[in-house]
């Protein structure tokens, strides 16, 4: 987890992962720590779900011991090296080992017609392409990919502020 007694390196910048008739994706807040990097994604319904239930089931962490359901929010990272973190594991990040790379949904929010979730990705990315990947089929969002640069990420980790 991220150092609570640092403050981490902006990464500049938003953007859209995905959008379809009825809803849209996209990424922000990415800021880097010296063992990894947070952001939070950001999930927009065209449309107010008035009985408020639609988020209910799009960020819930997958257990993997039942369906997997259209409703939920499918993320996923490849690195340069070719190693990937995605929410679709059904064993918690923690139980993987203290150097095993892990994407954590940490803490969110919204109401009726938005929701923004914060992650956690362990470790910093290497040099090279990360690709984010995202698909929510009860909106029909199907699988898309968007690449940032894993060196802006690396070297905003650098800026990071250590307080103590």
């Amino acid at each position: 987890m991220r150092s609570e007694t640092t403050i981490g390196g902006a990464v500049a910048g938003s953007f859209l992962l995905a959008r379809s008739e009825t809803a849209a994706v996209g990424l922000s807040g990415l800021v880097a720590y010296p063992n990894g990097f947070e952001f939070t994604v950001v999930a927009v319904l065209r449309d107010e779900d008035r009985a408020g239930r639609v988020f209910d089931h799009v960020f819930n962490r997958f257990r993997g011991d039942e369906p997997l359901t259209p409703q939920f929010l499918r993320l996923g990272i490849r690195f340069a090296d070719g190693g990937v973190v995605t929410n679709l594991s059904g064993t918690p990040p923690w139980d993987r080992g203290a150097d095993a790379p892990m994407l954590i949904g940490q803490s969110g929010g919204g109401g009726g017609r938005r929701y923004d979730m914060q992650h956690w990705v362990h470790p910093l990315p290497p040099p090279g392409p990360v690709t984010f990947v995202i698909e929510w089929p009860a909106y029909g969002i199907t699988e898309t990919r968007a690449t940032l640069d894993g060196t802006l990420i690396r070297t905003a980790a650098t800026q990071a502020i250590s307080l103590w």
